[in-house]
């Protein structure tokens, strides 16, 4: 095994990053959380840094709500940790005690999307519709 091998299997090892998953997953996952009645749920470690990347399919709850969500929890349940917002790019990074979790929602293709596909695969050309 290089070292780096070794770093990442340590930092995935480490008790307190996995009860934070469990944290995190039971409150966003739980019938009052936004996360309870998302379609296609997933859950990857990251390759980097003792984190891990959230994403869900669905018109809800975007990755704000899951956010305001999680400061919510946190602002009332002292041993959940502080939830920093790392970073707005293509997707949300928060950290809980110490863990990143980046948070990406993947929205669901509708009716009119799904036409234009075909038209697309058909033709190789978009003339409506939402996606492209």
């Amino acid at each position: 095994m290089t070292t780096f091998e070794i770093d990442i299997e340590e930092r995935r090892s480490d008790p307190h990053v996995f009860e934070v998953l469990g944290r995190v997953v039971g409150v966003l996952c739980d019938v009052p959380g936004p996360l309870a009645n998302a379609l296609a749920f997933r859950l990857w470690p990251l390759l980097s840094g003792n984190g891990f990347a959230l994403s869900w399919h669905g018109a809800t709850p975007t990755a704000d709500n899951v956010v305001s969500f999680l400061l919510d929890t946190a602002s009332n349940d002292r041993p959940f940790g502080a939830v920093e917002l790392v970073e707005r790019t293509e997707f949300i990074t928060v950290t809980i005690g110490g863990v990143q979790f980046q948070l990406r929602p993947e929205p669901m293709l509708d009716a009119d999307d799904f036409a234009v596909l075909t038209e697309y695969w058909r033709t190789g050309t978009v003339s409506s519709g939402s996606a492209g």
